[in-house]
Order: C-alpha cells, then structure tokens, then sequence
C-alpha cells in the first residue's frame, strides 16, 4: 500500500477484532497521509447512535451489548473507550453522565464516524456495507442518509483528496486532485467528488 493506491474501506472499523479504538484511529490517520474512501458499516452506525443518544433506553442497549461482548470476545468498543478515560465498564454505569463525557473526550473520532457515507459509486462499481436497498421494498422504510459519488476521469489514476480532513478522505500527495463538489442525496446530507484529471 502506497500513497499512489485508492483504499476503499467497506465499513464496520470497530469491533471486528482487538483495538477497535486502535484500528480506528489508524485509518483516521490513513486518511489524512493517503486516498483513502471509508464507508459506514451497520457495527459503527449502532455504536455511534448508542452513544451519541440521550434515550436511557439506547445507552442500556449498548451497555449491555458491551458487557456481553466483553464476556464474549473480551473487548468491546465502549470498553475501550471508557478504559481510556479511567472508567470502568460495569452494570451500574451511570450511562446518563458518562456518555457525554466519552462525548467530549472522543470528539474527534466520533465526528469522524458520524460523517462517514454509507454508499460510494463510481461509473462501474458500486460500494457498500451490506446491501443497496430496492425500490419497491424500501417504502416506508429508512432509506441511507449518506452517499458519495466518485467519477474517475482517467483509468487507475493516482487521486488527491482536497476535502476536510474530518470527513477521512483527504491525501497530501498524488497527482490529479480530487474536489468535493456539493451535491443533493435527497435526504438532507451532501456529499460527492469528482476527479479531473491534470
């Protein structure tokens, strides 16, 4: 892998494994030294929304996730987290007062996942997590919220990203730029590139 590669990552960065705190923060930093594409799995949107909630009811679901999860695979992304800032991760957490503190302490990491898109196309392929949803199945339900588009101008070029380093797709080095350009998905967020070539 060099700076000259296009890494795409199709999601779920945290607990596929050990470290996920780790493993995040890297390609955190993969993105801001290379090209690198990273998409929302379903394993970070549920982490992210239990702890950016305020409902009792979310921030138990993923305490108690996390605790089996411990038990499991000894490790969880909320036992990371907590185990960074010196709080343990038991049962009687008092999830409506440590959260926000997580918040605050995990600023940066969390922004980055928050803003991550769950689709990114280009003119051959398509990227995702999981699935695309159909059309005549989604009625009702909630469709993604974020999409990006990639439009390469000229095949296997080296790319540059020009985008905020907060949303992990920005690279100091290569040779034909890549400039965000706003553009509507239809549910209120706005995400996609382009690639002109130099």
């Amino acid at each position: 892998f060099c700076k000259e590669d296009i890494l795409i990552i199709v999601g779920d960065l945290v607990e596929k494994g050990p470290e996920s705190l780790k493993a995040l923060r890297m390609i955190m930093q993969l993105s801001k030294d290379h090209t690198v594409h990273t998409l929302m799995g379903n394993v970070d949107m549920w982490r992210i929304e239990g702890l950016l909630s305020d409902d009792p009811d979310m921030q138990q679901r993923l305490l108690q996730y996390s605790l089996k999860a411990q038990r499991w695979w000894n490790t969880s992304f909320l036992g990371e987290l907590c185990e960074e800032v010196g709080i343990p991760l038991t049962a009687d957490m008092d999830t409506a007062s440590v959260f926000p503190r997580l918040r605050e302490y995990f600023a940066e990491e969390l922004a980055f996942l928050t803003a991550l898109p769950t689709i990114l196309e280009t003119q051959r392929m398509i990227f995702v997590h999981g699935g695309i949803p159909h059309l005549k199945r989604s009625s009702g339900r909630r469709l993604p919220r974020c999409s990006s588009t990639i439009t390469f101008t000229r095949k296997a070029c080296p790319l540059t990203s020009t985008s905020s380093s907060a949303t992990g797709r920005s690279s100091s080095t290569a040779r034909h730029p890549l400039t965000p350009t706003p553009s509507s998905t239809g549910n209120g967020a706005s995400s996609a590139w382009t690639v002109a070539a130099a």
